[in-house]
């Protein structure tokens, strides 16, 4: 989980914003007040949402049915060239019923759905669905949770093509009003995405934490926000860098400017990448129904002797070699981004290490050149004292005391006795 990395985000806002430290790495630049860091915002939630409404029942024959047999469908798919439809289940009150698989192929594409319906016009929505989408190469689960288009929601998409190989998977959860929390990850990525969609403001994050290394131009954390009907960014954003420098930024137009957020505008937008811990669990708990459904359809339709009128064999079992016919190629993609990220990680190593013994070699020549400036010193000292006591020894000449010339003060009587000392080159007599 990543609680720690988006405390610190905000801790190191909130630092700078109070001129607490100077560390460094926190974010730098003139302080915005809160209408500025949230203008972007204000003005996406000013425009219209778009409506979200449940399309019209619209109902096709299946080929492979003789007796009435109404089957689920929108008008996008009436509308492709040359639609052929087919209802492996039951029938009832002419109305598809049961477990089953709703398969639609036209000119332009080829959609299967796994679902179950309940024999009535107003089931449709209403029940667990699995879809492949063979031109796409996507499946797709979905369980309602409430009044549409309230559901969990977990797509799989594989991108196999001759420059490369790519899957990503999503998983999510959307509400009645149509705002959703989502997660998308892939096998072959180091990044996790978190979405989280409130009317026409998205908010994207990127947490790219796992990437081996500190070169810093990798960008480890981002946040930024979006205009969901147009995908173009804008307002703020937070990006952290392999080197642990975190930045603030402002868009303005083209142009980028460092600065710093409030503190609980920054806290509150970091936290808003927190929903996803909570939609996770509980979509991986409501799948778990469209996962069983699926399941067991595939139990009766993978058999080896299930057939479905109107379809050979190749295409009426298509939907159980579907995942098996991408995992070599998979194999193959995952070896590689693993032996890239083991290089990466020892790279990462090696480079800690060089740092680590260029700071201890850097102290040890710190300490070595602080050890010879004090014997330095230490020489000088002496070589002072000396020189001091040479040049003492210079100005003080020797006389010995039995040269010493007798002295009788002025004014003395001759018979008085006087007592004279001598100092140096100095005689003081008294009486």
């Amino acid at each position: 989980m990543r609680f720690p990395l988006i405390a610190t985000l905000v801790v190191s806002a909130a630092s700078v914003a109070g001129c607490a430290t100077s560390n460094p790495a926190a974010p730098t630049g003139r302080t915005l007040g809160e209408s500025e860091a949230a203008a972007f915002e204000q003005t996406l939630r000013a425009k219209p949402r778009q409506a979200v409404t449940e399309p019209a029942p619209l109902f096709v024959q299946p080929l492979n049915k003789t007796e009435p047999c109404k089957l689920p469908t929108t008008k996008e798919q009436l509308e492709r060239s040359h639609l052929r439809t087919f209802w492996d289940g039951q029938c009832k009150n002419g109305y598809a019923f049961g477990l089953g698989r709703d398969i639609a192929i036209s000119d332009t594409h080829h959609v299967e759905e796994i679902t179950v319906h309940d024999g009535t016009s107003t089931d449709s929505g209403k029940n667990p669905t699995v879809d492949y989408d063979f031109v796409n190469n996507r499946a797709a689960y979905r369980v309602p949770t409430g009044k549409y288009p309230a559901a969990t929601l977990y797509t799989e998409q594989v991108s196999d093509t001759p420059s490369g190989f790519f899957m990503a998977q999503t998983i999510g959860a959307m509400d009645e009003s149509g705002d959703s929390v989502a997660l998308q990850t892939s096998p072959l990525r180091t990044e996790r995405v978190i979405l989280n969609r409130t009317g026409n403001v998205l908010y994207r994050f990127t947490d790219n934490m796992a990437m081996p290394g500190s070169d810093p131009s990798i960008v480890k954390f981002s946040a930024q926000i979006v205009d969901a009907m147009t995908g173009a960014v804008g307002g703020v954003a937070v990006v952290r860098y392999g080197n642990g420098y975190i930045r603030h930024v402002k868009y303005n137009g083209s142009a980028t400017e460092w600065v710093v957020l409030p503190t609980d505008y920054a806290t509150a937008f970091l936290q808003k990448a927190n929903a996803i811990y909570t939609v996770v669990p509980l979509a991986q708990a409501n799948l778990e129904r469209a996962r069983q459904m699926e399941r067991e359809y595939l139990y009766l339709a993978c058999n080896g002797n299930h057939t479905i009128d109107g379809l050979d064999a190749t295409e009426a079992t298509r939907i159980c070699t579907w995942r098996s016919q991408f995992q070599p190629r998979l194999d193959a993609a995952v070896a590689v981004f693993s032996k890239q990220m083991e290089q990466l990680r020892t790279n990462a190593e090696l480079a800690t290490q060089q740092h680590i013994a260029q700071q201890q070699a850097q102290q040890q020549y710190t300490q070595q050149q602080a050890q010879a400036f004090v014997g330095a010193l230490a020489d000088m000292g002496q070589q002072i004292r000396a020189a001091g006591q040479q040049s003492l020894n210079s100005v003080t000449p020797a006389t010995p005391a039995a040269q010493a010339p007798n002295f009788t003060p002025f004014g003395a009587k001759p018979s008085t006795k006087v007592l004279c000392m001598q100092n140096g080159a100095y005689i003081a007599c008294r009486d």
